[in-house]
């Protein structure tokens, strides 16, 4: 019977409004929880994004049996998750690029997938939609395509590659980028991925020359998420290479173009310094996954509230990816699948 039981619990696929808190107060009106796809065992989404029709995609690191892994493409629709065939996204525009390490490049005007060609085929979703948040892949008003690439075994692929529609252009050839956005005037940023004995480094170009606008605080820590608010100001999430624990990290940092804001546990109401994706909904609130942490929301008004296994369903506080749609809806995906909530 109890093994039974548990696999009831791990086959449910939307688990709604369930109330297994340590406290009376809800902070929260909905809550669904997504932890099956039809097809596979296990699931892990690895980037989340929302088309123009507020539908959401995610790419996924998924089980098949506990023996096969792969990366595959999803949609959800309709309270379900479905495979997606991904080449129907690009029958507009598509730009190969022959490499060892990525094969192919394809891209329209909502979205991106860059398909990598290793020991198995990886399809990462970006969303082009949104040029203040952070993601691997960019696109300019010009309509170049910007790459962060990121890669230890083949140093000479590595740097920030820009497709113009005609040729490739390499920035800063053989130095690891994490992530790429823009600010409100068009100006790019880039997250560096350092070493274990180098700070990580955010860079802005303005198309006229590079700078450099805030360097972390010490040797492992590094930027993994970037985002513009309204007020054009940029928050950071910061991570350390050393290890994953909420005293890790650097906590947040926002920078006004002037000077810098740092948060921490210290300081703030922030539960963990690991900081790992950050999203600004519509009214300017900023969501905050952590590792070890659980999920915070920093009200456009700066006060703090923290989504946890104290006062809410929420099992696993590690949240790889966060975003927010236009009904309000919090989506969050960590090791236990993917859960849509709302306040």
């Amino acid at each position: 019977m109890v093994i039974i039981f548990l696999i009831f619990i791990f086959f449910s696929c939307e688990k709604e409004n369930e109330n297994n808190t340590n406290t009376s107060q809800i902070i929260y009106s909905e809550w669904n929880v997504y932890d099956s796809i039809e097809g596979y065992v296990y699931f892990k989404p690895t980037s989340l994004v929302l088309n123009s029709e507020n539908e959401l995609f995610f790419s996924s690191f998924v089980r098949k049996d506990w023996y096969t892994s792969d990366y595959n493409t999803f949609r959800y629709d309709n309270n379900t998750i479905k495979e997606i065939d991904t080449s129907l996204f690009f029958k507009d525009y598509t730009v190969l690029k022959d490499c060892i390490y990525r094969a192919k490049i394809r891209c329209n005007s909502e979205l991106m997938v860059v398909e990598y060609n290793r020991k198995d085929n990886y399809p990462f979703v970006s969303n082009l939609l949104n040029k203040q948040r952070s993601s691997p892949h960019q696109v300019d008003s010009e309509g170049n395509i910007w790459l962060a690439s990121e890669n230890y075994y083949f140093s000479n692929y590595a740097g920030i590659q820009m497709f113009d529609g005609e040729s490739w252009h390499v920035y800063f050839e053989g130095t690891d980028f994490w992530c790429l956005c823009f600010d409100q005037t068009g100006n790019l940023y880039a997250s560096t991925s350092p070493y274990f004995d180098e700070p990580g480094v955010v860079i802005r170009y303005d198309y006229n020359k590079w700078d450099t606008v805030l360097i972390c605080s010490g040797p492992a820590k590094w930027i993994p998420c970037m985002h513009f608010d309204d007020e054009n100001n940029l928050w950071c999430g910061v991570l350390s290479r050393n290890a994953v624990a909420p005293e890790s990290g650097d906590g947040l940092y926002m920078y006004n173009g002037d000077k810098i804001t740092h948060y921490h546990m210290e300081n703030s109401e922030l539960p963990s310094n690991s900081v790992v994706d950050i999203a600004i909904d519509k009214y300017d609130n900023k969501w905050i996954a952590t590792y070890s942490g659980g999920l915070t929301k920093l009200t456009v008004n700066g006060v703090w509230k923290s989504f946890n296994s104290e006062n809410t369903p929420m099992t696993n506080l590690s949240i790889e990816c966060v975003i927010v749609d236009n009904n309000d809806y919090v989506w969050f995906a960590d090791d236990s699948g993917l859960t849509k909530f709302k306040e």
